[in-house]
């Protein structure tokens, strides 16, 4: 028995020897990553609190190239409202080593696309096209950041901002849903950008391929101030950029009007800066065509009476229309149509090439819309706003052919 306790005691050994002998100057251990600090080197934050301090949320996530060029996920250990602390490697499993890089680098927010370009010290990171609405700041994981250090057993990561924030000031009575920018000149806003440091430390972040338009969500909706005097602030972080030609921003209330603000003056993004514009009033309009349509409609009403099947219809503002509908089957049938209208006479093909059956007159009053065949005034079909059901699987359709669209 002595004998096996012994073998197993060398075994033991030699696991734990190839998991501590590592040469931690390149890489350290596989078997446990070491924690790191964080600190801010200027006004960084992930988001801002009411005296503009510099603040983590609990549990962000940041990407770290330990020495590298493996992309390790490190979570904070502290509490919301710290403003430094340490991270954790966050185990995901076995591990690939990459190519040894001089430094270490971290960047904020963690994406598993962010890649090291070990040949010129350059980081390909990701700027999300929807941001998240915050009081008084952008929301968690817009502001990209990054952090620059020499290998050492206790790095200490310096966070800086590598974006700059376009804060709107608005005033009104509607209650906002979501707000699309762009640039009148098609600057790109997020999607690939090169990240790179300059020799004092201070990142670099150039926009190389994505989207000419960034939206901020606004959960369940942000109701606006009415007075002009203390206007609600909505913040975009964004790259770097010099909008040539002005922006246009597009804000969408939770009826699905939508309001216009654009200026043609340059309007210049820099780093670690606020930009602040000047402050405007929303008055939405009655919301016209597809996007006073917009939504989600139950059929309720057919030919006077209440249906025995089901047909819902999901309409967004460009006239693309999903129906849905279990008339002759338990299950449910799937059909695209892209429709169009002129004045109030709706038409549309379905994805196939097929014409609907009909063409409609279409009225809505609040939350009821209501279609008339314009051949046959008897055939009426009455909808009221709704969800679609949990039951209909939306990732999987049948062939258009495979039955007959109610429209």
């Amino acid at each position: 028995m002595t004998r096996y306790v012994y073998i197993l005691l060398l075994a033991l050994i030699a696991i734990s020897s190839a998991c501590s002998t590592e040469d931690n100057s390149s890489n350290p251990p596989l078997c446990r990553q070491p924690d790191i600090r964080a600190e801010f080197a200027e006004d960084t934050r992930t988001y801002i609190d009411d005296a503009n301090s510099l603040r983590w949320h609990e549990g962000d996530l940041i990407t770290l190239f330990y020495g590298d060029t493996q992309n390790l996920k490190y979570r904070f250990n502290g509490n919301t409202g710290d403003n430094s602390g340490t991270f954790s490697y966050v185990d995901e499993g076995a591990q690939n080593v990459g190519n040894v890089i001089n430094h270490l680098y971290a960047v904020y927010p963690y994406n598993e696309d962010i890649a090291m370009d070990s040949t010129d010290d350059r980081i390909i990171v990701r700027i999300p096209k929807v941001q998240h609405y915050a009081q008084n700041s952008f929301g968690r994981d817009a502001n990209v950041m990054a952090a620059k250090a020499d290998k050492s057993s206790e790095p200490l990561m310096s966070f800086r901002n590598c974006c700059g924030y376009l804060k709107l000031q608005i005033y009104g009575s509607s209650t906002i849903s979501h707000i699309e920018l762009r640039g009148n000149n098609s600057e790109i806003l997020a999607g690939a950008a090169y990240l790179s440091f300059a020799e004092d430390g201070v990142p670099e972040m150039v926009v190389y391929d994505g989207d000419t338009t960034i939206s901020l969500n606004c959960g369940e909706g942000v109701t606006l101030s009415d007075n002009a005097a203390s206007p609600t602030e909505f913040w975009f972080a964004l790259p770097p950029t010099t909008f040539s030609d002005g922006i246009e921003a597009t804000i969408y209330d939770v009826d699905g009007n939508a309001y216009r603000q654009s200026t043609t003056n340059k309007v210049e993004i820099v780093r670690n800066t606020i930009q602040p514009m000047s402050s405007f009033e929303v008055v939405m309009n009655e919301p016209t065509g597809f996007a006073r349509m917009a939504g989600v409609w139950h059929l309720t009403e057919w030919c006077n009476i209440t249906p025995s099947f089901d047909v819902y219809m999901d309409i967004n503002s460009n006239g693309d229309i999903e129906l849905y509908q279990r008339i002759d089957s338990f299950q449910w049938e799937i059909f695209h149509s892209t429709a169009e209208i002129d004045g109030d006479v709706i038409s549309g093909v379905y994805s196939d090439g097929v014409a609907w059956g009909a063409s409609y007159h279409v009225s809505i009053a609040a939350d009821t819309m209501t279609w008339v065949d314009t051949t046959d005034p008897s055939d009426i079909s009455v909808y009221t706003r709704s969800v679609l059901p949990q039951d209909i699987d939306t990732s999987s359709t049948r062939a258009v052919n495979s039955g007959i669209g109610f429209l």
